[in-house]
């Protein structure tokens, strides 16, 4: 090998040349250079807006009710509402407190939503679904309106979105009597439902004064109290009722609604006699057994003896009231 062409730079052995060395060596530089430039001048992701989020399904909502048909008067019927990201929620969706659905009572969801994943045509959605359960209150038609949530999501960049609203489309729902309840006034739909009743004494030796409680205690499964009827405590001459306010009150337990209605009265002895407290009757369609029942207080008699005691405070009472004015006048 000739003096001078063969050279060593920098720990290389090079061959060809100090030209050829210094070409490969700016070659190298360049291409450093332009990748560097490459990864600084690669365009930003661009912020999506909500408008751009919604089109591109990045966000979505769905809605349904069940049961759809057939539907009876008082039977639960849950709207299901669910909202879906690609990324994850930043905050919890907003969902309206209740709404309005005319002919019904709406319960609103529970404090907290459902969460789940699901793969929708290649891609993960983190998934928060809540209900809302309507009670129609009549026959005929009626319309769930349309629900707004508002969403804050992760971008695709993992920047956080600006609030989007999503709304669901109206549904409505034909809501009827069963065949076999025709006749009965009206009849709740419900898996459950027991009636019972309690006296604050026993009504055997009653006399003229004195008095008694009755409480009737209904409690309806997958309801609200607010359907229950109110109980009629009328007697007739002889037995004055003081009816009290009733006591209503619905409790949720892991998802199972249950509705109470406490209904009492005062009974007042005013005249002797035999009185009868009438018979109580409800109807109510057994959703699981799709039957017909009636619950049934039967009819309790009354009688009630005369109260020497009362009797003779009764004929003091004048003089008390001569000598009262008696002594006014003096």
């Amino acid at each position: 090998m000739k003096a001078g062409y063969a050279l060593r730079l920098e720990g290389w052995a090079v061959d060809g040349g100090q030209c050829a060395v210094r070409a490969t060596r700016r070659l190298l530089e360049v291409s450093l250079v332009l990748a560097a430039l490459a990864g600084f001048l690669k365009p930003a992701v661009q912020a999506q807006t909500a408008e751009e989020l919604i089109e591109s399904e990045h966000v979505m909502i769905r809605h349904r009710l069940e049961p759809t048909e057939p539907v009876y008067v008082g039977q639960p019927v849950r709207l299901w509402i669910e909202v879906m990201t690609r990324t994850w929620f930043l905050e919890a969706p907003r969902y309206p407190d209740t709404i309005e659905v005319r002919n019904a009572i709406v319960i609103p969801p529970d404090a907290f939503g459902v969460n789940s994943t699901e793969r929708i045509g290649g891609d993960t959605y983190a998934v928060q679904g809540r209900s809302y359960t309507v009670f129609p209150q009549r026959t005929g038609k009626f319309e769930v309106p349309a629900v707004s949530i508002t969403l804050v999501v992760a971008r695709d960049d993992a920047s956080q979105s600006s609030p989007i609203e999503l709304s669901t489309q109206p549904l409505t729902v034909e809501a009827r009597m069963p065949s076999e309840a025709e006749g009965h006034g009206l009849v709740l739909s419900t898996p459950r439902l027991t009636v019972s009743e309690e006296y604050s004494r026993s009504l055997e030796g009653l006399e003229v004064g004195e008095s008694f409680d009755r409480r009737v205690t209904m409690i309806i499964q997958d309801s609200v109290a607010m359907l229950l009827p109110p109980i009629e405590f009328a007697v007739g001459s002889g037995v004055a009722v003081y009816p009290g306010r009733p006591d209503i009150s619905d409790q949720r337990n892991r998802g199972q609604l249950t509705g109470t209605r406490v209904d009492q009265a005062s009974f007042v002895m005013e005249a002797e006699g035999t009185y009868e407290l009438p018979a109580i009757s409800i109807w109510w369609w057994n959703l699981r057994d799709s039957q017909l029942v009636e619950e049934v207080l039967p009819a309790v008699e009354l009688t009630v003896a005369p109260n020497p005691d009362l009797a003779a405070e009764h004929l003091g009472e004048p003089e008390g009231i001569e000598e009262e004015v008696a002594d006014t006048a003096h």
